[in-house]
C-alpha cells in the first residue's frame, strides 16, 4: 500500500512539474537553478528530476520544433547522432532571435553548427555580418559536418576548423583542450569579441575544463557562455573552478533545466546576474 501511494504521488508531482515547466518555456522563461545549489541537492532527487520530469519533456520539445524558423530546418535532417537535444536547440534559437550575436564560437560541431549557420545566412540577407567559428577534433565527425553544411548550402557561413586536443598550461596546470589554429585566432581577433560561446566538446573522456581558459581571451564584454552536459560531475566541477579562477570576470554559473543532460549558463565580464 505504501509503495502504491508513493508511486502515485511521484507520478502526480512529475506531471505537475512538467506542466509548470512547459508553461514557463512557452513564455520564454527557462527554468534554472544555481549550479552550486544543484550540486548540493541529494543525488536521488536529482536523478528523479532528470528521469521523471526532464527526460519526457525532450520529446515534447522536438514535437514543437516547427514553431521555430531555425529549428524545423535543423531537426528535419537525419541528425540523430548529433548530441544537442531539441530543448537545448530551442533555447539557442530563441537566444539568437533575441540577442542577435555578431560573433559565435563553438567547440564541438553538430546540430548547433547548422543552426548557427542558418542564423548567419539570415543575418547576411538582412545586411548584417555574423562571424561564426566552429572547432572539431574528430576528423570523421568534421567531414560529416562539412558534408551536411554543403548539402544545405550553408558552408560559406561558418569557419569550420579541425583542432587537435593537446595538453597545455591553463590556469596554472596542464589541461587537455582544443589548440586553436592560427587562422582561427586571427578571425576571432578581427571579429571584435565573441558574443556567444557554446561548449559541446570535447567528449567526456577528455573533459571540458580547459575550454573556457582557451577561449577567454576572445570573449566580448557580457558574452554568453553555454556548457552542454552540465549535469555531469566533471562539468559541474569545471564551472565551479572557472568561477573561482576567473575571479570577478564570470557570473555565478546557473543550470538551465532544459533536458536530462543539463545546460550551464554563464556571463563574462559582468556582475553576478540571476538565472
Amino acid at each position: 500500500m505504501y509503495k502504491q501511494v508513493r508511486s502515485r504521488l511521484s507520478d502526480y508531482t512529475a506531471r505537475r512539474l512538467q506542466a509548470w515547466h512547459q508553461q514557463r518555456t512557452r513564455a520564454g522563461v527557462w527554468p534554472a537553478v544555481d549550479a552550486t545549489t544543484w550540486a548540493r541537492t541529494p543525488l536521488g532527487v536529482r536523478k528523479w528530476l532528470r528521469r521523471r520530469v526532464l527526460r519526457p519533456l525532450e520529446g515534447v520539445a522536438k514535437c514543437g520544433a516547427s514553431e521555430s524558423k531555425y529549428l524545423s530546418q535543423v531537426l528535419s535532417d537525419n541528425m540523430s547522432g548529433w548530441a544537442l537535444s531539441a530543448s537545448t536547440l530551442a533555447f539557442l534559437a530563441r537566444h539568437l532571435e533575441t540577442h542577435q550575436p555578431h560573433c559565435i564560437l563553438e567547440f564541438g560541431s553538430g546540430a548547433s553548427t547548422k543552426l548557427f549557420a542558418l542564423y548567419a545566412r539570415e543575418m547576411k540577407q538582412l545586411g548584417k555580418h555574423v562571424t561564426f567559428v566552429s572547432l572539431e577534433h574528430d576528423q570523421d565527425w568534421l567531414n560529416q559536418s562539412i558534408s551536411e553544411l554543403k548539402e544545405s548550402g550553408l558552408n560559406e557561413f561558418v569557419h569550420l576548423f579541425h583542432s587537435d586536443l593537446v595538453s597545455q598550461p591553463l590556469n596554472g596546470r596542464e589541461i587537455v583542450s582544443y589548440k586553436l589554429p592560427q587562422e582561427c585566432e586571427m578571425i576571432l581577433r578581427s571579429a571584435g569579441g565573441v558574443d556567444l560561446f557554446l561548449i559541446d566538446g570535447p567528449p567526456r573522456r577528455v573533459g571540458r575544463s580547459g575550454c573556457l581558459p582557451v577561449a577567454a581571451a576572445y570573449l566580448a564584454e557580457n558574452a554568453t557562455i553555454i556548457l552542454d552536459d552540465a549535469f555531469r560531475p566533471e562539468e559541474l566541477n569545471a564551472m565551479k573552478n572557472w568561477f573561482a579562477s576567473f575571479d570577478g570576470k564570470l557570473s555565478r554559473p546557473s543550470l538551465l533545466l532544459l533536458d536530462s543532460h543539463g545546460t550551464g549558463l554563464m556571463k563574462w565580464h559582468c556582475q553576478e546576474v540571476s538565472a
